[in-house]
Parts: structure tokens; sequence; C-alpha cells
């Protein structure tokens, strides 16, 4: 890393600070170990992993960013039998917010359960966002609308559309979490409701087990608590 590179906050484009480094070797070896899965290829140009704090929200971020999961990773992940859960704890609680008939679009919806089930038993219109090709296409071959498309690009031409936006599991796996929640925002009509989950990582996983590799780079490219949502 250019030690000329001045690292800001993905949220709020603020102030941070480093609480440790890890060496890609670590995190390689750890997702062979565990799950038979070669993630160095994701780590060809860098031989170290940070984590950062957010000094304003608390949000944690590794960088650098390009090295979160791209299609055959997941591709790979999908494969382990208990990966993909058929039906979430979010999915139970969501549903209770989204009424009869609403239009509702679901970002990062996987093999689309969670709008297979609004589309058969609340009549809602539904469209999902999917960028694992093989579960958008699963999708697709299920009769469910899904697109394999950025919610950045996908606002453009759909701004004010959707009654309800949910993402479930997401902000998570992904870097850019500065044009991720406005982008989403944009396709909801006014007014509008968001429904979304994270895992809340603090403080568990900096103090006790920050080497669950599932909870680090390619998988997590952050870690959430309640601070930044109340901001």
């Amino acid at each position: 890393m250019d030690k000329s590179t001045i690292i800001v906050s993905p949220v709020t484009k603020g102030p941070v600070k480093l609480l440790f480094n890890i060496p890609k070797e670590i995190i390689i070896d750890l997702y062979k170990s565990n799950v038979n899965i070669d993630v160095s290829y994701l780590f060809y140009s860098v031989e170290t992993i940070s984590l950062y704090e957010c000094l304003d929200t608390g949000y944690r971020f590794f960088y650098p960013f390009e090295i979160d999961g791209d299609g055959p990773f997941y591709e790979k992940l999908e494969l382990i039998s208990w990966y993909y859960a058929d039906w979430k704890w979010d999915y139970e609680i969501a549903k209770k917010f989204i009424s009869l008939k609403t239009i509702v679009l679901d970002i990062g919806c996987g093999e689309g359960k969670f709008l297979n089930y609004l589309i058969k038993n609340k009549e809602c219109f539904c469209t999902g966002l999917e960028l694992n090709e093989k579960a958008q296409t699963i999708a697709v071959d299920n009769g469910i609308r899904v697109f394999r498309e950025f919610v950045q690009d996908f606002c453009k031409e759909n701004e004010s559309q959707f009654d309800v936006v949910t993402f479930f599991q997401v902000l998570e796996h992904i870097a850019d979490v500065h044009s991720f929640p406005p982008s989403a925002l944009l396709t909801l009509k006014t007014p509008g409701k968001v429904i979304l989950a994270v895992p809340n990582n603090d403080p568990y996983y900096l103090k006790y087990h920050r080497l669950d590799f599932l909870k680090l780079p390619p998988h997590h490219m952050g870690w959430w608590n309640k601070n930044p949502f109340h901001q």
C-alpha cells in the first residue's frame, strides 16, 4: 500500500483508525482449511489486509477495497450445503412489515426464496437484483423477475418505483457502502420503506473471534454495529 494514501471511512468519508493487520497468507490458509476454497487470486496485488474503524460511526472495514469476492468465489460457497438457507430469521421478521400487493425490490436476492414467498403469500409484485449468475438463473427459472445488475446502475432507470426495498446480509459483503444506500433509496416511492439486516459484529468478532474466516475478506468487507444506522 502506498504510504501516501489517505484512508477515509467509506461511510462518512471522515477519519479512521487502524485496528490491526492480517497477512494475506493467514486468510488464504483459513479458507483452504475450512472450506477448501482457493482465494489467493483475489489477493494477488496485496500482502497485508487491514481493518480500520470509522471514528464517526464505529463502522469497521477492510482495506484495500478491491479484494471482495467475485462470482466464482460465491459459486463455490454455494456448493456448501449450509451456506444458503431456504428461510432466514430476517425473512420471518421482514414479512410482517410488508403489506399485500406491494411492489418490492430485494437487493442481493439470491435464488429468490423471499420474493417467492411474497409472490405466493402476499400477492406482491417483486423484482430482485443478484450478481451471482447461477443464483439469478435459478430465480428466473422459477418465474421471478431478477436482474444481474448493481443497484447503483439499476436505480438510474427505476427511480421511485418500489413501495419496499429489502437487502438482507448484503452490506457486509461490499466495499462501496457510500453509494449503495443512496442508490437503494432512489428506487423508493414516497413514502417508502427500507428493510435491511446486517450481522452485529460489535463487540464479539473484534474482541474474541477476529479470525472467523467467513467474517474476513473476500467474504465480508465490513463489520457493522448499530451506530452507523443512527447517524
